[in-house]
């Protein structure tokens, strides 16, 4: 009996946790993933704005204007290269082929590599570095532009990975190995490192894990 009545405080703490269990049951809870950037404020509707992915047309590796009107609705992963950058450009694109093949049918998923070397990747260079990784069709979009507009999106102003400085040695050029996760309203739902494949299986996971919350939603409205 004393034994009992010493583990009543611990049953009594525990209770709140079971009943939660118990409410669940049957459901799938899934971990929703953070917002990055800073907090904006309010719509009419009581729901959060964060920073978002600001409007921009780019150039793709077929030459066509591609941008955030055919990124609308869709989740998708971005990142930032040369081609002809020596060290971490190849790794994080081989890396990244793991998404590629992950995800190569599910609907509304994209992926897009931006130059920050545009004076020289032209969409047909762009094409063969495509082409070398195996890469050049389906859901991976390599992306030139202008190089204010470009190196404007990889700031602050875009997908928060770094402030680069200017330079027109290709060696010089700051990059970096962040690949962002954009959610379907256009919110940055997480960084990542490009270069570690842990990172990368990370980030699979965790586009899974919004497809998820993506039908949560779905199913509270009906």
């Amino acid at each position: 009996m004393r034994v009992l009545r010493r583990f009543i405080p611990y049953l009594i703490l525990l209770l709140p946790v079971i009943a939660i269990l118990i409410l669940r049951q049957g459901k799938n809870v899934y971990q929703k993933l953070p917002h990055i950037g800073n907090y904006k404020g309010l719509k009419p509707n009581g729901d959060t704005i964060f920073h978002a992915i600001p409007e921009f047309s780019l150039t793709d590796q077929y030459g066509k204007a591609f941008g955030s009107n055919d990124l609308k609705g869709k989740t998708y992963v971005a990142n930032f290269i040369f081609t002809r950058c020596p060290n971490i450009c190849p790794e994080m694109t081989k890396n990244l082929t793991v998404i590629k093949n992950e995800f190569k049918n599910w609907k509304d998923f994209r992926m897009i590599s931006m130059t920050l070397d545009p004076k020289f990747d032209s969409p047909k260079v762009l094409n063969a570095f495509a082409d070398k990784y195996e890469v050049n069709n389906g859901n991976w979009h390599f992306l030139t532009g202008s190089h204010d507009s470009i190196y404007w999106l990889m700031n602050q102003e875009g997908f928060l990975i770094v402030k680069p400085l200017p330079s027109e040695d290709p060696a010089q050029f700051q990059h970096s190995e962040v690949v962002a996760l954009i959610d379907k309203d256009g919110y940055i739902r997480g960084h990542y490192n490009g270069t570690d494949l842990k990172d990368v299986e990370r980030l699979k996971d965790e586009i899974k894990l919004l497809y998820h919350s993506y039908a949560e939603e779905k199913s509270a409205k009906r």
